[in-house]
């Protein structure tokens, strides 16, 4: 089955007559077959049916589940997820774009089944952190950065797209943001014109293999600004890199879940533009903190930019601030 597109789900909903247990079909394929339309208090629901009865999904404050017995002779029974909270329309369409995809992938029913249960446990832990859980600004610029380095390395096609996402381990937990064969990478962000860039650990810059620091100066800019992106239209455009490969599509929201980021309005408010990227060769004699005494368990510095002109690889302006 082909990707299901967002836009897609959101204009064939618009199309589906307003009326209780109404739907329309998005896919009969199987192993699932999947409906949208309205349940019988009229929200806005996704139904699944199937032949076997599976566990009952737990509700969230934003998404109520359901499980109906069979009503036909055809005995399938019916999986409803239907929106609480018109506030979260476009996430809801994300999170059945996404359910339906990752399920699709499955050999079969129970396994689709499998594969939906992972999903929608991790789109409901996002639920009910609540609309005021936001990553932080700075969490916001973090994953920024992580994403324009992620962009670069798909446009340069050096590594096949699942093992690009693959070596994206900072969702993982690693202590550094991407890992190949050959080296590791941190990623940094800061802001136009500060010289200092913040190490967050003793493993950060650990100098017993080689990798890079690469370090993206932000500037803050209107929405509508030349080459200024917001941190939604960057995860869209990596989206669109990825589009023709479903693996990887699946991949790439599994990072962005572990992260916490769905899709919300407040990610669209502020736009950066990387003004400059700067690259940095962590070898042995990189002045980090690694070699500190054994009752040193937890550290968190700052580097001076301009005091690591020695270990610069490269220096490449991306827009002019």
């Amino acid at each position: 089955m082909a990707l299901l597109d967002t836009q897609l789900l959101k204009e064939q909903w618009a199309n589906t007559r307003c009326d209780k247990r109404m739907g329309t079909c998005v896919t009969d394929a199987p192993p699932l077959t999947w409906y949208i339309g309205y349940d019988d208090e009229m929200l806005e629901c996704l139904m699944l049916l199937c032949h076997e009865r599976y566990r009952i999904f737990q509700s969230t404050q934003y998404v109520k589940c359901q499980l109906f017995p069979p009503r036909t002779q055809e005995g399938l029974w019916q999986y409803n997820f239907s929106l609480l909270d018109q506030n979260y329309t476009d996430v809801f369409l994300d999170m059945c774009a996404d359910i339906i995809n990752y399920a699709a992938t499955g050999t079969d029913e129970a396994v689709a089944f499998r594969l939906l249960e992972k999903r929608f446990g991790q789109w409901s832990s996002l639920f009910r952190q609540g609309r005021d859980d936001l990553l932080s600004k700075e969490q916001q610029r973090g994953l920024f950065g992580e994403l324009l380095f992620l962009r670069e390395q798909l446009k340069a096609q050096s590594v096949d797209e699942v093992d690009q996402i693959k070596a994206w381990r900072g969702p993982d937990g690693n202590v550094h943001d991407f890992i190949y064969a050959e080296k590791w990478c941190e990623i940094k962000t800061v802001m136009q014109g500060r010289g200092t860039v913040v190490i967050t650990s003793l493993e950060q810059l650990d100098t017993t293999s080689y990798g890079e620091l690469i370090v993206y100066a932000l500037t803050q800019a209107p929405t509508e600004t030349h080459g200024a992106l917001t941190l939604n239209q960057l995860v869209d455009e990596i989206k669109a890199l990825l589009q023709v490969n479903g693996e990887a599509v699946n991949l790439f929201i599994d990072k962005l879940l572990q992260l916490g980021y769905m899709r919300r309005e407040e990610y669209s408010v502020d736009a950066w533009l990387a003004s400059k990227r700067l690259a940095y060769a962590v070898r042995e004699d990189f002045p980090g903190l690694t070699n500190v005494p054994e009752a040193v368990v937890k550290a968190k510095y700052e580097l001076s930019l301009e005091a690591l002109t020695a270990w610069r690889l490269s220096e490449e302006i991306e827009h002019e601030a």
